[in-house]
């Protein structure tokens, strides 16, 4: 497969890509990232030949997954436009697996090298880059790998015979275990049913590997390996080899590639420079303006406690100012430490109708049927007595959350509370006091619903999903009898529906966080969504105005 060829009749088509761009990575960069990611390389390279940092003479370029050269046609004109490095000569390393993409790219790279004055020297290489650990060192790598997640899927198999489709399993088991062994640093940290090489994670590693101490290295690379959970060990690698010159996050709504919709980061590095850097993040709207810029702490300080995610998404900067502020207070996670609270997930959906039944005495919920501080749809159905027994969090009153909630939702924080005895579907997360404290549980309930919470969570967040690792990375008040009385007061308000309740939860939870009215109108930014009235009613000064 991964040599271009697609199994004996795959379908032409499925969720509009076909099978084999699929798993071959074949989709190709705009203009518009492509010019901006190679000029910043081009001022790297500029400087290490300035400062001394590197010999000059011979400049080595690749492009791993070269497809039709653009990435490698605008780092060209970029260097043209550096005279120290329009002097050197250039060598220039493309590879793809499609043969007839690769011949294309290196007419057109020849074409411009000459047009340019260039001194060049091109090698071009049909195959797969993957089927090595690393490419001779390159001083400058700049690529679009792969993004696609290796798993079957039965839409994109529906054409093939039962046997194509077992030899078409075997084939991607046997392809993710190679990768894994041979990138372990791009090994997935989590997994679904088995399946989790990721082909992006494993060309990011590839050109790591391949770029030489003090390289520049440019990626074009889904937003989603910036924060998931399955990228945490990848991201480490990452800050601990290298340094971040610049992160440039592009929106869904921008649609920079035809036929995918997701945000979009094009990532600028220093490859071998590390320890407590400083980068540039910039936030983009879908015009292709800079809508804000900000600095962040590369380094195992800044990151680690956020598994290594980064402020990719709308209010980073806001964010980046809560963690500072919020130092001292205790993580989500020292709650379940402690033994005052147990979080986590409760009955699979998987062939959940096998597990239901029409009456009974344990009414399940999922996650649809829940909405903000109230339950939208009542339970039907009944998990079965032998099912529901076994689950021990169900015995409990639980604030529950849903799993899934687009990154482009006015509030992504969307939960109730659930009575003991119903049991929650694993598209609801789910939370109870240990002791059975009902001022502790409508507590937290307050803080996990409140803005101030759900800024932390939503800009490291790069998917639809609400990690629980992002859940318990994130800072929680610390919650003594008298705050858990005036949280608990504000979460039954905003349970009963009380008219002007849920901005006053949200007043109580930015004051038990420490934080003023001028704060909390930073924290606001980065929920764009909000209407003026909105805004107006929470920051009012007389919401502020008495303890």
């Amino acid at each position: 497969m991964r040599d271009g060829r697609a199994p004996a009749g795959a379908p032409a088509d499925y969720a509009r890509k076909s099978l084999v761009e699929r798993v071959t990575g074949r989709f190709y960069t705009p203009d518009l990232l492509a010019g901006d990611l190679a000029a910043r390389m081009a001022a790297e390279l500029a400087t290490s030949l300035g400062t001394g940092t590197r010999s000059s003479g011979r400049i080595r370029v690749g492009d791993p997954f070269v497809g039709d050269g653009q990435l490698v046609l605008a780092l060209l004109r970029a260097i043209a436009a550096q005279p120290v490095l329009a002097a050197q000569r250039i060598l220039i390393d493309v590879r793809d697996v499609d043969e007839i993409a690769l011949a294309r790219a290196k007419e057109r790279i020849s074409t411009l090298a000459s047009e340019l004055g260039l001194s060049l020297t091109l090698e071009a290489t049909v195959g797969d880059s993957l089927s090595q650990r690393s490419l001779p060192p390159h001083d400058a790598i700049i690529t679009n790998p792969p993004w696609e997640l290796l798993k079957p899927d039965a839409r994109e198999t529906s054409a093939l015979s039962d046997g194509e489709r077992e030899q078409y399993a075997r084939w991607l088991r046997s392809r993710c275990e190679e990768l894994d062994q041979r990138f372990p640093e791009a090994r997935a940290d989590k997994s679904w049913a088995g399946w989790g090489t990721n082909l992006a994670r494993c060309g990011v590693a590839l050109c790591l590997n391949s770029c030489r101490i003090g390289g520049v290295l440019g990626m074009v690379l889904p937003a989603t390996l910036m924060g998931d959970q399955a990228s945490v060990s990848l991201r480490r690698c990452l800050v601990q080899r290298s340094a971040l010159v610049d992160l440039a996050v592009h929106p869904s709504e921008a649609r920079l590639f035809d036929r995918v919709d997701q945000p979009v980061v094009v990532a600028c590095m220093r490859v071998g420079a590390h320890g407590g850097t400083v980068g540039t993040v910039r936030h983009f709207n879908k015009n292709a303006s800079v809508r804000v810029e900000h600095s962040i702490d590369w380094s195992e300080r800044g990151l680690a406690a956020s598994d290594y995610a980064l402020p990719v998404a709308h209010g980073s900067e806001a964010a980046a100012h809560l963690t500072r502020a919020f130092a001292g207070l205790p993580l989500f996670s020292m709650l379940e430490g402690e033994g005052l609270i147990w979080a986590g997930r409760e009955l699979d959906e998987t062939r959940v109708a096998e597990k239901l039944s029409a009456v009974g005495a344990f009414p399940f919920i999922k996650g649809r049927m829940v909405s903000r501080h109230e339950i939208v749809e009542q339970p039907s159905a009944f998990v079965k007595p032998e099912l529901a027994e076994k689950i021990r969090s169900a015995a409990h009153r639980r604030l529950v959350w849903r799993d899934v909630a687009r990154a482009s939702s006015k509030r992504r924080m969307i939960g109730t509370v659930i009575p003991a005895g119903w049991v929650a579907g694993n598209s609801l997360h789910v939370a109870y006091a240990t002791d059975g404290d009902e001022e502790r549980l409508l507590a937290v309930y307050a803080v996990l619903m409140s803005m101030v919470f759900e800024a932390q969570v939503r800009t490291r967040l790069s998917t639809g999903h609400m990690s629980l690792g992002i859940i318990r990375s994130a800072r929680v008040p610390k919650l003594d009898k008298r705050m858990r009385q005036r949280l608990g007061r504000a979460a039954r308000s905003a349970l009963s529906r009380e008219p002007g309740a849920e901005h006053r939860l949200e007043v109580e939870t930015a004051r038990a966080y420490g934080l003023d009215r001028d704060a909390m109108g930073l924290v606001l930014g980065c929920f764009p969504k909000l209407t003026r009235s909105e805004v107006d009613a929470i920051l009012a000064p007389a919401a502020w105005s008495g303890r």
